[in-house]
């Protein structure tokens, strides 16, 4: 029986990788990729439910978080949160601008280390089985 290789032509050009180096990867990372992560998907993200499962299924922890926030409304839950770095996924528009500085006021109140991206960021990570670095995925 001989063995299907994967192979995407378009995806292994947009982000610089071999598919087949992709899985190798993911086995030697045992799918703990995002484990020093809790990542917040905002509500408005293209695909958020599938962005959850693809963090879980590579070791991290991954919330929808309404990006409609309330003032008295918290993003990070004290049940929740453990001494990891927090990564809030976002969209670069107005619509996540309140959701992103609630989020930045309540990672600097109990003094972790954050981050706010535009989900390209999982995906470039994930492909590449590597934490992206790249600030063009950032969003301010």
């Amino acid at each position: 029986m001989q063995g299907y290789l994967l192979h995407d032509t378009e995806s292994e050009k947009k982000y610089r990788t071999k598919l087949t180096e992709t899985v190798a990867k993911a086995r030697k990372n045992q799918r703990k990729l995002f484990k020093n992560y809790q990542i917040y998907i905002s509500s408005s993200v293209s695909g958020h439910a599938a962005l959850v499962r693809i963090v879980e299924m590579n070791g991290g922890e991954a919330k929808i978080v309404p990006n409609t926030i309330k003032p008295r409304a918290k993003v990070l839950r004290s049940d929740y949160v453990r001494e990891v770095d927090q990564v809030l996924i976002s969209t670069d528009n107005d619509d996540d601008n309140s959701l992103r500085t609630k989020f930045c006021e309540e990672v600097v109140a109990i003094g972790l280390q954050s981050q706010i991206y535009t989900s390209e960021w999982i995906m470039r990570s994930v492909l590449r089985q590597d934490i992206a670095k790249d600030s063009a995925f950032v969003v301010t």
